[in-house]
């Protein structure tokens, strides 16, 4: 089975991809299993920890945002998604680019269990996004 898990970033927990897994049916641990990961941030991250925990190999199609090209994020979920039978996307009702995922995966006809969770008030912070703390740089007092 090649697994696909993916969705929001905001407001998700390893424990919502535990249920979102638990409650879609899927069964694992077969030695042909491997996850299919656009490398995001939240629910990518989460499910990646999951098949690391159930010694599923990851398959990695990076999926880099562009502002410049949105498009460019859009052909590489065009292309995870044709690599993937079997999809689980975690849903907050906020993301855009879970809307292409799901319209993508129906395009399919394949397997899809869509799993809802409540938007979380506190965004997802990664500490790679926070600013860098400057150090202002000390005055030297003339003699």
């Amino acid at each position: 089975m090649k697994l696909m898990i993916s969705g929001c970033r905001d407001g998700v927990t390893y424990g919502d991809v535990l249920i979102a897994i638990a409650l879609s049916g899927i069964q694992y641990g077969h030695p042909e299993d491997e996850l299919i990961s656009l490398g995001g941030r939240g629910t990518d991250t989460f499910s990646e920890k999951w098949a690391k925990a159930n010694r599923i190999p990851i398959r990695l199609i990076p999926c880099p945002f562009s502002k410049d090209n949105p498009y460019a994020e859009q052909a590489q979920i065009d292309k995870a998604v044709l690599q993937a039978n079997v999809f689980i996307l975690l849903l907050n009702g906020i993301s855009i680019r879970e809307d292409y995922i799901k319209t993508r995966i129906r395009a399919t006809g394949l397997f899809g269990y869509f799993h809802q969770i409540e938007p979380s008030p506190i965004p997802f912070v990664d500490p790679v996004d926070e600013e860098p703390k400057v150090r202002k740089p000390r005055k030297i007092k003339k003699k």
